[in-house]
This record gives C-alpha cells, sequence and structure tokens, in this order.
C-alpha cells in the first residue's frame, strides 16, 4: 500500500481458522474411508451384486463422483492451509481502491469500488 491511503484490515479469528481446517480434515477422512471401502470391497459396498453390469457401472460413477468430492474437499483443506497458516493472508481489506475479498468461499480477491454497485450495513449475532 502507498503512503497516506486509508485501509481497514480484518483478520480471521484463530479458532475459526482451526475450525475449518479440522472440519476439511474430517471430511476429507470420512470420504476416504467410504471411497477405499468402494473400491477395495465392492461386494459389500454393493450388497453383493457385483455380477450385474448395471450395478457395476453404478459404482464405478459413484467411486468417480466420491474421488470429484475428495478431491474439493482436499483443495479446500490445502487451501486453508496455504492462505490461513503459510502465507498469513488478511481475510478482508477495505481501503480506497476497493475491497480485497479473502473471507468468503470463493476469495474474489481485488474488488474495485468501480464494480460495486451499493453497499448497506448488514448486522450479524
Amino acid at each position: 500500500m502507498s503512503e497516506g491511503v486509508n485501509e481497514i484490515v480484518y483478520y480471521r479469528r484463530e479458532n475459526s481458522k482451526l475450525y475449518a481446517v479440522v472440519m476439511s480434515f474430517i471430511i476429507v477422512g470420512f470420504m476416504s474411508a467410504i471411497l477405499t471401502l468402494s473400491i477395495l470391497w465392492p461386494e459389500e459396498f454393493t450388497f453383493g451384486l457385483t455380477s450385474n453390469p448395471l450395478i457395476t457401472l453404478i459404482r464405478i460413477l459413484l467411486q468417480l463422483l466420491l474421488s470429484i468430492i475428495w478431491l474439493h474437499y482436499a483443495y479446500i483443506l490445502m487451501r486453508t492451509i496455504i492462505i490461513e497458516y503459510i502465507l498469513k493472508k488478511p481475510a478482508l481489506i477495505i481501503n480506497e481502491k476497493g475491497i480485497y475479498d479473502n473471507i468468503s468461499y470463493v476469495r474474489l480477491g481485488h474488488i474495485s469500488w468501480d464494480e460495486i454497485e451499493r453497499v448497506y450495513p448488514y448486522e450479524t449475532n
């Protein structure tokens, strides 16, 4: 930031960072367990109906879906660890240039005031 620029910088609370990491670990672990069970023991996962081609196709599609979900949550976990603990980026910066969003799910980055249509107060508990 240049000299003389007024800005407000917010960082996440430590307990919210830890909560995000722990929940991501739990979800990734749960998805890993289900995916492992479906690959190693397909008979148990499909209730013994592995000879039916339709059941086999459904099992493979389910494994692909679980893999995609697992990769998504693994990505969120790694992104949370890197951004929050390694880079230690602020969650929100408001200055004369605009708003830097690193707090929402999509983490939009810099939003200039030209792109903002309106701002209104919102109270939360």
